[in-house]
Parts: C-alpha cells; sequence; structure tokens
C-alpha cells in the first residue's frame, strides 16, 4: 500500500460530488466514474492510485454493514475507509517497531523524546518508526520538527496533524513499556484500526 496514493485517491473522490459507488449484480465494483475524475479507463488490467479493481471491490464490498443495504456506497464511506488505511498503515509502522523493540522509549535525556536513540538507532519512538530509514536525518531531533516540518519535506504523506500528535503522545506519556503498549492497544481498537 503507499499512503500518498490512497490519501491522492480519497482527495479526488471527496472533492468530486456527481460519484455514485455501486456493485453490478456480479458484485464487480463500477469504475466508470475514475473516467469522469482523471480522464483514464480503468479496469482490471490496471492499477488507480496503485489500488487495484479487485482491492478496490473488496474495500467497498467490506463498507457494506448488511445484506439488506442497497447496493451503493457513499462518497463518505468511501474517503472514510480510505483515510482509516492510511491511517492504520502509519499507526501499523509505530506499533510494530515499538513491538520489536520491548516497548522502550527512545530517549535523548531524562525529559525528550527522540525520533531515533543516539545511542541505538534501531531505538525508535512511534514516529521516529514511520520515518524512512534513508530520509531520517539527525536534525529531525531537533525541537523544531514537527508535523508540519514533515508535511512540507512530503514525508508521512495522508497522516494528519492530529494523527501524528497522538501517535507521538501514546509514546512520548507513556509510563514504561506495559503503559505504552496498553495505550497503543487502546487506541488502535478506538479508531478501528485492527
Amino acid at each position: 500500500m503507499n499512503p500518498a496514493n490512497f490519501a491522492a485517491l480519497a482527495d479526488a473522490i471527496e472533492r468530486r460530488t456527481d460519484l455514485v459507488f455501486a456493485m453490478d449484480h456480479h458484485h464487480h465494483c463500477i469504475v466508470g466514474f475514475a473516467n469522469k475524475i482523471f480522464d483514464v479507463d480503468f479496469n482490471s488490467e490496471h492499477e488507480w492510485f496503485g489500488l487495484a479493481e479487485q482491492e478496490f471491490t473488496e474495500m467497498c464490498l467490506g463498507l457494506w454493514f448488511s445484506p439488506s443495504k442497497l447496493p451503493q456506497i457513499s462518497r463518505g464511506e468511501v474517503v472514510a475507509e480510505l483515510r482509516r488505511r492510511v491511517h492504520k498503515y502509519w499507526f501499523d509502522k509505530a506499533y510494530d517497531g515499538l513491538a520489536k523493540q520491548g516497548w522502550k522509549a527512545s530517549l535523548l535525556d531524562e525529559m525528550s523524546c527522540a525520533y531515533r536513540s543516539p545511542d541505538d538507532p534501531n531505538c525508535r519512538c512511534a514516529i521516529g518508526h514511520m520515518i524512512d530509514p534513508a530520509q531520517y536525518r539527525t536534525a529531525m531531533d531537533s525541537a523544531n520538527w514537527g508535523f508540519r516540518s514533515f508535511a512540507i519535506a512530503g514525508l508521512l504523506p495522508g497522516l494528519t496533524d492530529d494523527q501524528f500528535y497522538n501517535i507521538q503522545e501514546l509514546h512520548d506519556l507513556s509510563k514504561g513499556p506495559d503503559d505504552m503498549k496498553s495505550k497503543f492497544d487502546a487506541y488502535r481498537l478506538e479508531h478501528k484500526l485492527t
């Protein structure tokens, strides 16, 4: 999954008020709306924003709450699901990285966290696990590198400032490994990131 593609797709769908998402009787996604937005033909041979028709169809089917629901999905439901998947992508990077390091906090000193620990570059904070190793710079661990800096640099695409700071606080305000894991597990459930 490319989070930038999912975020761009959500933005494009959100801008268009004339789109209808529907399934035909064979449960194939009707994707003629792609032509309306981007003047491209979208079929099973191509990917659209990195999202193959099969994957998009499964996502739409998953949005239906019951078989009795009309075979139509609102734009809002599609956009919300795309944004949830972007949120989940970044959250999973943080969660998996922290779990791998035993939920140990990454610190510059006793009072401040570090995207990457100066003592152990494999020990990172939640946001540190989201940063591609090739894109990391030690200057990022200055007090000036927050969400806006990442957004300006084109890093962490699709992650919102609220999501960034909420995930960062789960790490920064934890009182040890067990507390951190508990906070991350609760956040995952609250935001339906399973």
